[in-house]
């Protein structure tokens, strides 16, 4: 399994008067949670395609169709998994995941994501495949692919039904604001695709500190003034650390919440 990575801090967001500038907190930056997987019923164990689409192509069907060969120890796939249906020859499903909120640290090249999962392609021997890839496109925007990862199960024996477990990491680019995940798996004879995928994960870590504009190690009086002078519209500037595209009151709420050391 991949490493466990560091969340971001959710800094507490409070209406900030002009007075509070003169009442700043003496130290200490909000507390970091636990990680998160960002990837909504990633492990199918909601049990339907919820969070994906389109949901009537793949489908969710009981580990027990799949089986956990070639799995580690201690590596579990829950109840159920996705797979292939009755459907076209080529099915897939996608899930797209908000990562804007994160603009100003992805910009200044301080947030990391990684992904994981499982794949099981099965080969029946003839060139009879049903294959399965699982792809993450880093998107600006507009839409525009920044960056991707695709992961495909290639070491499937003929007969031999076994999982393969997959992991990356990666600067998240510069510009992205959503990350889509898709599914994809294909058949190349017979009716049913009979391919699985389980355990589909995103996560992000990076600068617990994005408020540290000046990289001194501490959020303190020189990285305010940098905030009230880029105060207002500003596109894809540091100081916009919600990234809406103005520096206003939630990008001070959050330095405020996060000053001290860090």
């Amino acid at each position: 399994m991949k490493r466990v990575t560091r969340p971001f801090p959710k800094p507490m967001m409070a209406a900030i008067g002009i007075g509070a500038l003169l009442l700043l907190p003496s130290s200490g930056a909000a507390a970091a949670g636990e990680d998160e997987c960002l990837v909504f019923n990633g492990d199918a164990e909601v049990g339907t395609m919820d969070g994906w689409t389109p949901d009537d192509q793949i489908e969710i069907a009981t580990v027990a169709s799949s089986g956990t060969l070639g799995l580690p120890g201690g590596y579990s796939l829950g109840r159920f998994v996705f797979t292939g249906s009755l459907g076209p020859e080529t099915e897939s499903c996608l899930q797209s995941i908000d990562v804007s909120a994160q603009a100003a640290a992805i910009d200044a090249g301080r947030i990391t994501a990684d992904v994981s999962g499982a794949l099981q392609a099965r080969s029946l021997g003839g060139g009879a495949v049903d294959s399965v890839v699982c792809s993450f496109a880093f998107k600006a925007a507009n839409g525009a692919a920044l960056a991707s990862l695709s992961f495909v199960d290639a070491s499937s024996p003929p007969n031999v039904f076994d999982w393969d477990l997959f992991s990356d990491t990666l600067t998240v680019p510069a510009g992205t604001r959503s990350v889509e995940i898709r599914i994809t798996m294909t058949r190349s004879v017979g009716l049913s695709t009979d391919a699985f995928a389980d355990n589909i994960c995103l996560t992000l870590s990076g600068d617990r500190c994005p408020a540290d504009f000046d990289g001194s190690g501490d959020v303190a009086a020189p990285d305010l003034a940098a905030l009230l002078a880029a105060w207002g519209a500003c596109a894809s500037c540091p100081e916009d650390l919600d990234g809406d595209g103005t520096v206003g009151a939630s990008d001070l709420a959050a330095l405020l919440a996060a000053w001290g050391s860090c």
